[in-house]
This record gives structure tokens, C-alpha cells and sequence, in this order.
């Protein structure tokens, strides 16, 4: 089931693309998965260890406390920007409004 859900999640992103775009061009599926495989450990495995090394300073009971809150504040704060009621740009409720530049 996970990993079913986990390749939902990830298909089509641009590393399984790179790698269809490989295995097209290149005879050798196995040096593809080899090469592929062995980038994604390069890019991933330094993560991990950072991840890790920083986890021993994290106060982890405090960012589970602010977590409800933190989320109802975006919660709340997309509604507002999301016009809900308003009309939008085609004159119809919910439509698309005209997007304001980020500052």
C-alpha cells in the first residue's frame, strides 16, 4: 500500500522522467537503474545525515504543539485570499480573479 501510494505521489516527477528519457536513449537498462539509483543516493544520502545530526537539536515536543496552530493559521489566511464569495474576474462567484503580485 505505501508504496504503491509513494509512486502516486512521485509519478512524473523530473527524475523518473530523466530516467524514461535514459533508458530510451541508452541500450543498457542496467547502467541506467545503476546511474540513476546511484544519483539519487548521492543527492539524497547527505540530506539524511544532516537531517539526522539536526534532529538531536530540534525541540520536537514544541513543534508538535505549534503544528494545530500553525496550520489554522494557513488555513485561514488561503480562505481569505481565495475570495470566497467574491466575484471573480469572469463576473461569476469563485471565478478567477486577477492574481496580486508577490511582494
Amino acid at each position: 500500500m505505501t508504496v504503491a501510494a509513494f509512486f502516486i505521489a512521485e509519478m512524473g516527477d523530473k527524475t523518473q522522467v530523466a530516467t524514461v528519457v535514459l533508458a530510451a536513449k541508452f541500450a543498457s537498462l542496467a547502467a541506467v537503474v545503476f546511474g540513476t539509483t546511484l544519483g539519487m543516493l548521492v543527492a539524497n544520502v547527505p540530506v539524511v545525515l544532516i537531517g539526522n545530526a539536526a534532529s538531536a537539536k530540534i525541540p520536537f515536543k514544541a513543534v508538535r504543539a505549534s503544528q494545530p496552530r500553525s496550520c489554522s493559521r494557513h488555513s485561514a489566511s488561503t480562505r481569505s485570499r481565495a475570495g470566497a464569495g467574491r466575484r471573480g474576474d469572469d463576473g461569476h462567484r469563485g471565478g478567477r480573479r486577477a492574481r496580486k503580485p508577490l511582494r
